[in-house]
């Protein structure tokens, strides 16, 4: 079936997520954190993340690795912050890319502070 015969479909309003976040932000007067995972919901990380970045949030939380490296490759600068497990061989990518990671338990806090340590950079968890 072609997408154009189904009588649905979905606007999103990018100014809608700038002025809300905007609100959120004056109204709060704290950082606000933007939460955009699986690809903005199927319609587009990257544009959901700079409308949010430019009504003033200063973080974007994603569930995976690779929607925040997706999103630095996009050009997003806001602090990015993994919601899910970030798997050891992803953790020296985090690191080079400023990417907070959230940690589980202690051993695998182990295991990410050994990558920071052999590859010289610092872990943000």
């Amino acid at each position: 079936m072609e997408i154009n015969s189904y009588s649905t479909w979905l606007e999103i309003d990018l100014n809608a997520i700038t002025e809300n976040v905007a609100y959120i932000k004056r109204l709060t007067g704290v950082e606000v954190m933007a939460v955009i995972k699986a690809n903005g919901y199927g319609h587009g990380a990257r544009p959901a993340a700079q409308a949010a970045v430019q009504g003033g949030a200063t973080w974007c939380g994603v569930a995976r690795i690779e929607e925040a490296l997706a999103l630095r490759r996009a050009g997003i600068s806001a602090e990015l912050m993994v919601l899910g497990y970030t798997p050891p061989s992803k953790i020296p990518e985090a690191i080079d890319q400023q990417i907070v990671v959230s940690l589980f338990d202690p051993s695998q806090a182990e295991t990410c502070l050994s990558y920071a340590r052999i590859n010289g950079g610092r872990l943000r968890a």
